[in-house]
């Protein structure tokens, strides 16, 4: 059985796409890319100073929604997961130098993933109706990990794959010793949030289950 209405995913995140798919989506997948750091630096310099890690990804959930331009009907999901760190925002590691440092940094320490994302009703093109949502969860990352450990897991490439540098899943989950509210919005999608975006624009969950 086809979903009776459509879910599109503008997102290349593999866990984004795993997380809808174990709660029963089947999302058509969307190539976009955003140059974020551009969208960003052209917000900061409208507004006179740096974005809060809640703008930051309220702004790029957002501007990815708003600017796929493809004609398609059903529900648009799209979303940005920073890690923010006394107050800064932090996203995947561009080198493995970056990544090393960063989770030197975040040895010992509580940090948020903040979580912004950007879900829209598409009837037709004519009728769009659409829900932005902030979620925040918390993180302690272990005192104890060692420079070879974190060495090890920067070699593997994947720190670079995740919003700074680590998550709850993949090789970095026994680095986190306590976590402290929605876990899969540290995965890059609130799923709670989800659920009542789709509410609040009267789409019953039920109805976007695949077959």
């Amino acid at each position: 059985m086809l979903n009776r209405i459509p879910v599109y995913l503008a997102s290349a995140s593999p866990a984004r796409k795993r997380l809808l798919t174990e709660v029963g989506f089947a999302p058509i997948v969307i190539e976009h890319r955003t140059d974020e750091e551009e969208v960003v630096e052209m917000e900061s310099r409208r507004l006179g100073r740096s974005l809060n890690p809640e703008e930051t990804v309220s702004l790029l959930a957002e501007h990815k929604g708003q600017h796929l331009d493809m004609q398609i009907s059903g529900v648009l999901i799209t979303a940005d997961t920073v890690l923010s760190l006394d107050g800064v925002a932090y996203g995947k590691p561009s080198t493995s130098a970056d990544a090393l440092y960063l989770l030197k940094k975040l040895r010992g320490r509580e940090a948020s993933f903040v979580t912004g994302q950007w879900v829209e009703y598409r009837r037709s093109e004519s009728q769009r109706e659409s829900l932005l949502s902030v979620t925040k969860s918390h993180l302690k990352v272990s005192a104890s990990i060692s420079d070879a450990e974190l060495i090890a897991y920067v070699n593997t490439g994947e720190p670079q794959r995740f919003s700074g540098g680590l998550t709850t899943g993949y090789r970095s989950a026994p680095f986190i010793e306590e976590v402290y509210g929605d876990s899969t919005a540290m995965l890059g999608l609130s799923m709670s949030a989800l659920r009542k975006s789709l509410a609040s624009l009267q789409i019953p969950l039920t109805s976007l289950w695949g077959g």
